[in-house]
This record gives C-alpha cells, structure tokens and sequence, in this order.
C-alpha cells in the first residue's frame, strides 16, 4: 500500500542442498530495499524490507541473487503499490468550564478527537475551522498548535458560550462538531452612583433613597446601606432603614454639601458613593389656585360632603419638597395637610366658604395664601 513498507522473503533452492546466501542486484526504481544484504532467514531464504517512494502507487521491481559459492542466479520480484484512501477524521464534541472574568483559556478540542489512519500513517488531527458567528460572551480564536482554541470570556458574563469546529488529517475534514463552553459566575462588586438632593434651608429631616441609581450586574442581588460617612457634613446625616439614609442641614446653613455612604451586595462585596445636597433659601415661594373658575385665590369646601374638586398647588425655589397645611376657615377647626408640594388637591365649594393655605419652611417664616 501507499507510502508502507513490507516485508519480503526472498527463497531459492541448491539441487545439493548447500547453503545459500543473498544480495540485492538491482534497487527498485521506485522505492528503496533494506538491508542490503537482505537478512538470512534459513539455509534457503533471506528478508528485505521495501519501502514505496512517498505518494508513489502502481507497479515497481527488483532483481535478487543467490549464490551456493560457486554458481549464481538471479530473480525478479515484482511489487504491487496500491493507492491509499485517506479516512477523515472524527470530531467528538467537547464541552469545558471556565470561570468568569478568567483571562485567557487554552481549550484542547482535538484530545478527543480520532483518526481511522493513524495506526498506520500516524496522521495527526487538528482545527481546521471554527465558527462563532452565533456565539456570544466570549472571544475565540484557533490556537498557535491547531490543537484547540485560545477561550477568554467577555467580562462580567456567565452562562454558557458556544460554538462550532471542523477537524481536519491534512488531506480530509471532519463533520461538524459542536462545543459548549460554561461560564460559571463570580459575585461582582455594586457600583455606587453619586446622588444629588435639594432642601430647604432649617428643613426637617429629609428621607433620601440613595440606592436608586446603584448598579449590581449580578442578578438577584440585593443591595443594602450599611455606613454612612458624615465627616465635615454641614448637618446631620442619619441611616434611616436598608435603602433611605436622612439629611438635616445644620441650623442656618444655605448652600452644598455632602455626605458618603457605603453599599453592599448579597455577597458582602461594596462600595462607597457620594451624595450632594444644595441647601436652599424659600425666597420666591409661590402658592395659586390652577382652577380658571376660581379667582382670588378664594376656594371653597363642601363641609357637608367634604369633597374636595379642583386644583390645587404649592412651589417653591429649585423644586424643593415643602411641607404646606389648607385651613377650613368657615368652621375654624377643620384642617389637611400634605408633605409634598407640587401635589394636587381636588375640591368642591359651596358659596361662602374660603381655604387659607400656609407653607412653612421650617424656620418659621410662613407665607399664607388666601
């Protein structure tokens, strides 16, 4: 066959049974006979062994002699080389676990991996071709060896990155064989974005959800306030629950200061963020009725029912969260309140009655409305 050597016995016979011995007259013209003088296997026979010249099939010969010492002959052998008919290789699939946020990884595809023809030719299999057009989470490219790939996973991604190879002898491809590689997931640290507020020069203290804009790429993760940093606040900065701290500026302060606080994840892992609170003067607060039925900012209140139609708001400078109080003034004694301006107020009026409305600061400045 193609490319594999065999062995040949070489014979002959002496009609008075001496021995005989054996050299190679002529070399084949298309392969190579060794060794020369072939090896005595008897009396009678000797061994050579023919190697077909690379790529070479079809028919080639030699020409042996025989000697008893004193006469000699010689004979012909003929050797058949047939064509070899390469087998492809097969590719198993393969499957392998990196961890996430892990640098570069040498996945070995091939190990697994056979070739019918290597017992006999030592064919060696390697990539030949990958596809990764549908894959996602990861960079993947042939290895310097041709043996695997070079795997890096994108960072910040778990779960499970595939893709495709074919294999290859040399000569002939494998089929396609498909490769799943799982990413299995680390804890990410909690990213803290700096959060901004606004509040009323003397306010009370104001809740801040400071967590709102925080980040955790890890999923289910749940995040927690879990310090606060108050050195060279310009008030008092309090951890009011899990998720809310507290600012209340010093008495008389006006302008920004700042405070930190620190989130952690479900894994214990942190972070430290910022947050920015404007302390505002009241000047320029405005309080007006919206209802074009009603002028003078006189509104009215169906005690009887004590349905309350219309609308109804208070502002003030920079959009601060002010505390406002609506007075009944026909009976005297019948009060709403509500901690949020900007909010609206529905009511129904009977002719007669008024609402006196008052917003309070905190500094006790008041500016009533009628």
């Amino acid at each position: 066959m193609e490319d594999l050597p065999i062995n040949i016995i070489l014979t002959g016979s002496d009609p008075e049974g001496d021995p005989l011995t054996f050299t190679i007259a002529q070399q084949p013209s298309d392969g190579t006979l060794l060794p020369d003088p072939p090896t005595p296997l008897g009396p009678t026979s000797a061994m050579v062994t023919y190697t077909p010249d690379q790529f070479f099939d079809g028919l080639d010969d030699f020409v042996f002699r025989v000697s008893d010492g004193i006469t000699t002959d010689t004979a012909k052998v003929f050797v058949t080389v047939t064509p070899f008919s390469n087998s492809p290789p097969s590719a198993a699939p393969d499957s392998f676990e990196v961890a996430e946020d892990s640098s570069i990884q040498f996945l070995n595809l091939t190990k697994n991996d056979s070739d019918p023809d290597t017992p006999l030719f030592g064919d060696v299999v390697t990539v030949f071709s990958i596809d990764t057009s549908q894959t996602i989470g990861a960079t993947i490219t042939i290895s310097a060896d041709s043996k695997g790939v070079d795997f890096t996973p994108d960072l910040d991604f778990d779960g499970t990155a595939s893709f495709t190879y074919i294999a290859t002898d040399g000569m002939a491809q494998s089929a396609i064989a498909n490769v799943a590689v799982t990413v299995t997931g680390s804890p990410d640290q909690p990213i803290a974005v700096t959060d901004t507020a606004s509040v009323a020069v003397n306010s009370s203290p104001v809740n801040i959800k400071v967590l709102i804009n925080d980040i955790d790429v890890d999923t289910g993760d749940v995040l927690s306030v879990t310090a606060i940093d108050d050195t060279g606040t310009d008030g008092i900065v309090t951890l009011v629950n899990s998720t809310d701290v507290s600012f209340q500026p010093d008495l008389d302060f006006e302008g920004m200061t700042s405070f930190g606080y620190t989130v952690t994840d479900s894994f214990g892992l942190d972070a430290n963020g910022t947050v920015n609170v404007n302390v505002n003067s009241l000047e320029g607060l405005a309080l007006f009725v919206t209802s074009a039925s009603f002028t003078n900012k006189i509104i009215m209140y169906d005690a009887a029912s004590a349905t309350l139609i219309g609308d109804f708001i208070g502002s003030g400078v920079g959009g601060l969260n002010l505390p406002y109080n609506i007075k009944f003034a026909s009976d005297g004694d019948v009060y709403v309140s509500s901690l949020n301006t900007n909010s609206i107020l529905h009511y129904h009026g009977n002719s007669g009655d008024f609402i006196e409305t008052v917003i309070d600061s905190g500094d006790g400045l008041s500016t009533p409305s009628k």
